[in-house]
This record gives C-alpha cells, structure tokens and sequence, in this order.
C-alpha cells in the first residue's frame, strides 16, 4: 500500500461530508477536525502507522478504550469544504475483536454557533442523531448509510477508489478539537 493509495480510500467519506454540510447549510458554521482509521488488526496498525510516519509532522500515541489509538499530523492535510483535515486518528483493533479495517468516521465541530443549537438545528431539519455517550467524550453521530458519492457518472476505466457506497460511516459532532482535549486531558 502506498500514502496515496491510503489517503484515495478517504474520497467517499469527504465527499459524504461536503455533501451533507452544503445540504444543511453549516458551510461557516462548522469545521473539520479529523478522520478516523480503523484497523483489523495489530499487525494492520502497525503496518498504517509506519506508512504514515514518513508522511506526518508528528504522532501521538496513548491508550484510550484498552487499545492504542495513534493521532498523526498529515504533512498534507486533506481538504474538505469546512476547512482542512490535519488529523488522522488511527485506532488499533478492539479487544472483542469487532472493528473491520477502513475509515468510518469524521469529526466537526461547530464554530460561531454552541455545540446545542447545532444538534437541535439538525434534528429540527430532519436529521437522525444518535448521542454517543463514550468514556472519552460525548458526541453526536450522523450515519451516512449507503450514500453514493458519484459527482459525475463514472467514464469506463475511469479512477473510482475510494468512490463507493459507503456502509457503516458515520459524520461526528464534537463540541472542541481532538487535539484540544490532548491537550487538556494528556498533558495535565
């Protein structure tokens, strides 16, 4: 696998991301934060946070939920039309052994508005939340089930990594930015 082969798996779930702040209108009101990565297994881990090493500013590694779970700084951050995505968090397997590799999540926080008027604006517009009560922090998510994120229809031969339907992935509220709540809660 090479970094470029590694960042084209996450065009569905920007795509679903910009798709979704353009339909609800949160284009000033939210931004970014990170996406996440999760691995089938140690030796997948391992293998992805290598990779990344030669193409971050930095990693951050601690324990969280009984796994290690890595947050690296993109030399090149991925662009989104809420801001870029500095941050990748990669997280090891469960212990259960449940995750299947892939990303399936982003996370935004809002900006200029409270982190309650935001999920009530959403909810009032039709969107399903589910509060995601976590020992690490609360959220808000938004399951993006099934989307198909075609632009344009796909030529024959054409490039579609990345572009497929996308089952499981999940748009996250947050009321700060991971790096933030490092920050605050690592570094006491």
């Amino acid at each position: 696998m090479t970094f470029e082969n590694f960042i084209a798996e996450a065009k569905a779930g920007i795509t679903a991301l910009n798709s979704f702040v353009e339909k609800q209108g949160l284009i000033r009101l939210v931004r970014a934060d990170h996406i996440g990565f999760r691995c089938d297994s140690h030796t997948t881990f391992e293998a992805v946070r290598s990779l990344l090493e030669r193409e971050s500013e930095y990693i951050y590694q601690s324990i969280i939920s009984d796994r290690p779970i890595a947050i690296i700084k993109f030399r090149s951050p991925l662009q989104t039309n809420i801001g870029p995505i500095a941050f990748l968090e990669l997280a090891d397997q469960k212990p259960d052994g449940s995750q299947k590799r892939g990303f399936d999540h982003i996370e935004m926080y809002p900006v200029g508005i409270s982190y309650d008027v935001l999920v009530t604006k959403l909810e009032s517009s039709g969107v399903t939340i589910e509060k995601k009560v976590r020992p690490h922090h609360t959220t808000h998510d938004i399951r993006v089930e099934n989307f198909i994120p075609l632009e344009a229809p796909a030529k024959a031969g054409a490039d579609t990594t990345g572009i497929l339907p996308l089952t499981g992935f999940t748009l996250r509220l947050e009321s700060e930015p991971l790096i933030e709540k490092i920050r605050r809660e690592e570094f006491k």
